[in-house]
């Protein structure tokens, strides 16, 4: 099963604390800065994902957002921040 955060963020790197995986953060046309973090839900047990943002030497977080039984069913879960450093 693979779980999949959409990130909508003003900064360059998502850091996943759960995962322990980094995902860089892309910026759009609408100035919006994008990224998606896939993980294996069968190998990461915790229903609460945790991540933080770094940009430059700024660490913003951690932020948690806990997946439900019916995103984990479909296999999808999406998360939305608006975060000011």
């Amino acid at each position: 099963m693979t779980l999949r955060d959409k990130v909508d963020a003003p900064f360059d790197t998502l850091v996943g604390l759960t995962t322990g995986i980094s995902v860089p953060l892309t910026r759009g046309a609408d100035g919006v800065y994008r990224g998606t973090e896939y993980f294996d839900s069968t190998t990461v047990s915790a229903t609460q994902h945790e991540y933080r943002y770094l940009f430059a030497t700024t660490h913003l977080g951690p932020f948690r957002r806990t997946l439900s039984a019916a995103e984990i069913r479909a296999d999808t879960a999406v998360v939305k921040d608006v975060v000011r450093p």
